[in-house]
């Protein structure tokens, strides 16, 4: 089902913006299911402000994220989100064009090709991405790196940060290290896998059947079949764990690190379907975090810290040939209900985008 075309009323443009007609976004007012709240609708041109430049959107992509704050499930994301309403357009990463910049930017000029994230953090909440306008901080802004497509650019910001930040900060790997990655096909599971490989590690990346083959070509050394095989019990030793399905305790994965290995979760709630209503994953992901302050196993605060030197890496990595994004299916502006409800089918490999040009 396609978002549902709803015209607004006739707006004048924001002051020292230029008419660009019509200018559209994917637009909701309330939580609930994406086929629902979702609608394509005419809105004001941004305008940026200090720091800020005025991207047109080329491509956007979606995540998890983008599910649970459309969704507003489970409910601890509505406290993120907006208590009583959402923020009006979804989305936290894009690429396009720099079409005007804010007050105070420097480094970036109208007709920049760029790629970035709308939000610092928190993204459980919408951050305007799905539009074919956006505000973009500078300092989570980057150029694209050269070789990219839009499709590519558009899929690198969210899951390429999300991998340093567990491969890099968290996990400190290094060559010769022995990496597990549980749920290796997804947003975060396809580039963690290259971020690993390209440090130097051996990597055992833990995903469904259909995917095995593409990770294989991503890099993975061993692969395991989830539905045929239990890794844990498998057995084996690993400097790295990072459990992307978030789909087994703490303690079932403890027995496979080695001395000084480090076991990272990213909390996956499975679309409302494993955790709670409430709180989700929320209360695990806290609960391992103040546990780190005293099991070496765990990295406990260590990966905090911004993400703009995370995305100056990864996009590093892609400069030099060492990490490609992996995009599974494009879909159109209008159709951001079925790209979130593909999401939800944990079907894709890698990243699912949202094309705009």
């Amino acid at each position: 089902m396609r978002c549902s075309r709803i015209p607004g009323p006739k707006r004048a443009p924001a002051a020292g913006t230029r008419t660009v007609s019509p200018v559209r976004a994917v637009v909701q007012d309330r939580y609930g299911v994406p086929r629902e709240v979702l609608r394509l609708d005419d809105v004001p041109v941004p305008v940026p402000g200090k720091g800020e430049v005025l991207v047109r959107v080329a491509a956007s992509a979606v995540h998890t994220d983008v599910w649970h704050a459309v969704s507003g499930r489970p409910y601890v994301a509505r406290l993120l989100g907006g208590l009583v309403r959402p923020r009006p357009i979804p989305g936290v990463e894009l690429t396009g064009t720099v079409d005007r910049v804010g007050p105070d930017v420097v480094g970036f000029a109208p007709a920049d090709r760029v790629l970035g994230l709308t939000l610092e953090t928190n993204w459980w909440r919408n951050g305007g991405a799905l539009a074919e306008y956006a505000t973009v901080p500078t300092r989570l802004l980057h150029p694209v790196p050269g070789r990219l497509t839009a499709e590519q650019a558009a899929g690198l910001p969210a899951g390429g940060v999300l991998a340093i930040q567990v491969v890099c900060d968290e996990g400190r790997v290094r060559v010769g290290h022995r990496v597990l990655v549980n749920g290796a096909g997804g947003t975060v599971g396809t580039f963690a896998v290259q971020v690993a490989v390209a440090l130097g590690a051996e990597v055992t990346a833990v995903d469904r059947a259909s995917k095995l083959d593409a990770l294989r070509g991503l890099g993975a050394a061993h692969l395991v079949d989830f539905e045929a095989e239990d890794v844990v019990a498998r057995g084996g030793s690993y400097d790295l764990v990072v459990d992307v399905a978030s789909n087994r305790p703490y303690h079932r994965w403890r027995p496979l690190l080695t001395p000084g290995g480090v076991y990272t979760a990213l909390g996956h709630d499975h679309f409302g379907h494993g955790v709670g209503r409430v709180g989700g994953s929320v209360p695990r992901v806290l609960g391992l975090t103040a546990r780190g302050l005293v099991d070496r196993h765990l990295p406990g605060t260590r990966g905090a810290g911004s993400n703009a030197p995370r995305l100056s890496r990864i996009c590093g990595m892609v400069e030099d040939g060492s990490v490609t994004p992996a995009v599974d299916r494009t879909f159109g502006l209008d159709q951001v209900p079925e790209a979130l409800e593909y999401l939800a089918s944990e079907q894709a490999v890698g990243r699912i985008v949202v094309a705009l040009a």
